[in-house]
């Protein structure tokens, strides 16, 4: 199973690794890695307030091209990514990946280039308001100030 999708709310990791445990297990899996990005409450010393998601049409096609993609490279058996738009508040969750494999190595591997493809590659717009200014994050998380 490779599923990708937004969601608004927030999701049980718990139910995530049970939807795809036993379909794996069969399957002679022996890994599952589950990665969840959440909103930091500090950045560059700077309390943050939100960080808003700003996606654009093509993002969830675009969540489902790299899953299939990496789940192709690394012999990955499930994958399921999750992202949630809008605005965010510190210690909110942005984004789950869960993946399975027959190694840990291929589930770590995959996992990681998954959410790496996601926060260098996707189609969205990240702005983060902090007490001290409004920032655009770009690719490799670099900040740039567009409020003055």
């Amino acid at each position: 199973m490779i599923k990708a999708f937004i969601t608004e709310g927030d999701l049980s990791v718990d139910d995530l690794i049970k939807l795809i445990l036993k379909p794996s297990h069969r399957e002679g899996c022996g890994a599952i890695v589950t990665y969840v990005g959440y909103v930091k409450a500090v950045v560059d010393g700077e309390r943050v307030e939100e960080v808003v998601f700003e996606v654009k049409d093509e993002f969830e096609d675009f969540l489902n091209r790299v899953a299939e993609e990496v789940a192709g490279k690394y012999g990955l058996h499930d994958v399921i990514v999750a992202h949630k738009e809008g605005a965010l508040k510190p210690g909110e969750t942005v984004m789950y990946v869960v993946v399975s494999a027959v190694t840990r190595d291929q589930a770590f591997r995959g996992a990681r280039e998954i959410v790496d493809r996601i926060k260098s590659q996707a189609p969205m717009r990240k702005v983060e308001r902090r007490e001290g200014g409004t920032y655009l994050v770009g690719e490799g998380g670099e900040r740039r100030r567009i409020d003055g």
